[in-house]
């Protein structure tokens, strides 16, 4: 299998998390079929991979207040693909997770975490032909 990241954050010991998908490396292009979290430790050695099963590729990552990282998500399923998760390292299922409502498309490609620790996650959504971009703030902590 191959792989491919989208999103990587710094941690503050010099490791970092990648995140991004799992795809048949033998097939080209490599279209993703999971995606991924991966922690590396400083000298780059993998520490922790976690797959994420609903999603079809994780976009994006950023620090969570509670010590592990929040992501932004494209579901697998097409209609509720608006997919943000929180994650910590070691942990099998996710701390908490949020999935948008039904629509024809969407996926969530941007996170970031407010100084008192609200996530707003960024993507877009197709609703019949209209096709636009959008926020949702949560309040998970």
């Amino acid at each position: 299998s191959g792989n491919g990241s989208w999103s990587v954050l710094a941690g503050g010991d010099g490791g970092y998390v990648a995140v991004g998908y799992t795809c048949d490396a033998k097939i080209t292009p490599c279209t993703p079929k999971q995606g991924v979290v991966n922690w590396f430790s400083p000298g780059a050695s993998l520490t922790w991979g976690q797959p994420v099963t609903t999603a079809a590729t994780v976009w994006s990552v950023a620090a969570s207040p509670s010590g592990g990282v929040v992501v932004a998500a494209e579901a697998l399923i097409k209609g509720k693909g608006f997919l943000a998760q929180a994650w910590a390292l070691g942990q099998a299922t996710p701390s908490w997770a949020y999935q948008g409502t039904l629509s024809t498309l969407q996926a969530a490609t941007g996170i970031a975490v407010g100084p008192y620790g609200y996530v707003s996650v960024g993507g877009y959504y197709l609703d019949g032909d209209t096709l636009a971009a959008g926020v949702v703030t949560l309040h998970p902590y």
